[in-house]
């Protein structure tokens, strides 16, 4: 596969979730959406893309930030709102 240029939008969405470990609050932050049934449309076709989608893996491997770090994140998220 060829390396594609990420746009800025892009590249600031891979820091956005990055940061929020939530793509769909990035996409609402990046992109100034504020529809949540938008937003998860925008977050989900961002996934289809493989390029967006290994940026998205690399920067998280940089951060150091695991699948089970961000699944003990969200667990606690979840026990926050009582679910």
């Amino acid at each position: 596969m060829r390396n594609k240029t990420l746009t800025t939008k892009q590249k600031r969405w891979v820091e956005e979730t990055v940061t929020t470990l939530n793509p769909t609050e990035a996409v609402r932050r990046v992109y100034d959406v504020k529809n949540d049934d938008v937003a998860k449309s925008i977050a989900s076709e961002n996934f289809t893309k493989p390029y967006l989608k290994q940026a998205l893996e690399d920067k998280l491997r940089q951060a150091g930030i695991t699948d089970e770090y961000a699944l003990e994140q969200h667990r606690k998220v979840m026990d926050q709102d009582g679910h």
